[in-house]
């Protein structure tokens, strides 16, 4: 048993609504994060984000995997400096993710869609709060000197572990972030079961704080992310789903080189490969079903696909999730 969301199903438009509004018109798919005075929103045309992937795990394809990203309104987290070679019209929306004794990049921070502070030291060693604010009530001034130092008008948010605890959630929530990153680490441990709990919780307090949540899971299959999506996260990390569809990695660094020498010997752009071709058709598969899910149960938005259209299947669903109980 995979746990509580296997305890939940979708439920169909209500017989009130005029089905024929939401079957002949796509729904809006899109979702957005505000900067903390600012009036800029970053808009996501997809609610999924590609976190963990990287140059040198893509390889030489990378450019038109930016492309594809860019094509279907995902955001990706990245250097700067791995976008050298990829073209303007080509660059989605970045994240640019900081962990604890990091040096701070002005470039890296300036250019930036989004910003993420991670509790993690950059090893991954452990979670905590930085040496140099120690106190939650200095996270606040510290996220507002990163909004500053991107021209104030860019989100910046905080990565958290799977597992913190609600009170330390909440008095993180209450700095100002303009969102929260929920990251399952392994050595947390949990079954499926518990790790989906647990999700359902924080989703649910993040909601009633009003700060937009990212959740990024080690695997997440496409059910699951809706129903999640359902349930209150706002964008989820498909990173794993996305990988699938690459060939086993192999050292394309020379592949896949910047500056001047990047175009030598080069007559004409290459044609997508097999792998770039798979992962935009599956980007694609993802937007579809998510659109005809949002037609299912009647929703126009992404707003609108909430709580109410989800069922509970026993009380215990029920009592946790808060969806209406299915009889």
């Amino acid at each position: 048993m995979r746990g509580i969301l296997d305890e939940l199903v979708f439920a169909p438009a209500s017989l009130s609504k005029n089905v024929w509004d939401f079957v002949e018109k796509s729904p809006a798919l899109g979702c957005a994060i505000t900067a903390k005075g600012s009036e800029r929103n970053v808009a996501f045309e997809l609610p999924f984000l590609c976190r963990n992937l990287c140059v040198e795990r893509v390889g030489s394809d990378w450019p038109d995997f930016c492309a594809a990203i860019r094509e279907m309104g995902l955001a990706i987290a990245c250097s700067v400096d791995s976008l050298e070679e990829v073209t303007a019209a080509a660059v989605p929306i970045r994240m640019t993710r900081l962990h604890q004794g990091e040096a701070l990049d002005a470039m890296e921070v300036s250019t930036a869609d989004l910003i993420e502070f991670s509790l993690a030291d950059s090893n991954g060693t452990y979670w905590g709060l930085p040496q140099e604010i120690r106190k939650v009530e200095r996270l606040g001034p510290f996220l507002d000197a990163l909004r500053e130092a991107a021209a104030g008008n860019t989100p910046v948010g905080v990565e958290i572990p799977l597992g913190t605890e609600s009170s330390d959630l909440e008095l993180v929530a209450r700095v100002g972030p303009d969102f929260l990153t929920l990251s399952y680490d392994e050595r947390l441990g949990g079954s499926e079961a518990t790790v989906s709990a647990t999700v359902i919780a924080v989703a649910k307090q993040t909601e009633e704080l009003g700060i937009p949540l990212i959740l990024n899971l080690t695997n997440v299959t496409q059910d699951d992310a809706f129903k999640y999506l359902a349930l209150g996260v706002d964008v989820i990390s498909i990173d794993h789903v996305i990988e699938t569809m690459l060939p086993e990695h192999e050292d394309e660094t020379a592949a896949y080189v910047t500056g001047r020498l990047s175009s030598m010997g080069v007559t004409a752009a290459p044609s997508k490969s097999a792998a770039i071709e798979a992962v935009s058709t599956l980007l694609e598969s993802w937007k579809q079903a998510l659109s005809k899910q949002l037609q299912f149960c009647g929703a126009a938005s992404l707003t609108d696909f909430n709580l109410d259209c989800l069922r509970a299947t026993s009380e215990k669903a029920q009592s946790l999730t808060g969806a209406k109980l299915l009889r």
